[in-house]
């Protein structure tokens, strides 16, 4: 929160008025949390070590539906993850396509990449899943997180 000044003794700050954080359970061999953040009218949800399924996470439609940005979690390829009995709670870039598809997000961030794939994988991985999005139909935008991004929320944002 921008601003200076100081609050009269017989006030206190009450950051639940324009801050709240909601867990959202994920589904994650070890256990995981989610989280839904809203700030003042705006929200946004980071959903990171979800098992994948081949269906959207019901919990996270439930708890992060409508929220600007989605941060989901893409560290394999679907050729990487069709071979798997185990992947670690880890999922792929479609798979944080149909989450923010489901809870109509505008921008679908992936991130937590694979560290062994290098950036012309990445780049890769990142234009078929914009072309995934797209034959899907989603309204919304596919970026994959890069070191210095960042985005904003609210007015003068998404």
């Amino acid at each position: 929160v921008e601003g200076t000044g100081t609050l009269p003794p017989d006030q206190k700050l009450d950051p639940s008025r324009w801050i709240k954080f909601t867990s959202v359970p994920l589904n994650h061999l070890d256990g995981c949390l989610g989280w839904r953040i809203e700030y003042m009218g705006d929200a946004i949800a980071y959903c990171s070590d979800d098992e994948p399924l081949r269906h959207p996470n019901a919990q996270i439609v439930r708890h992060c539906k409508g929220v600007k940005l989605f941060i989901g979690d893409g560290q394999y390829t679907e050729e990487q993850i069709s071979t798997m009995t185990q992947t670690f709670g880890h999922g792929t870039p479609r798979s944080v396509i149909e989450h923010a598809q489901a809870i109509d997000a505008d921008l679908a961030i992936v991130h937590h990449h694979d560290p062994g794939h290098e950036d012309d994988k990445l780049a890769q991985m990142e234009s078929d899943a914009n072309h995934w999005a797209h034959l899907r139909t989603f309204r919304g935008k596919v970026e994959f997180a890069k070191e210095g991004t960042t985005w904003t929320v609210g007015s003068v944002g998404l």
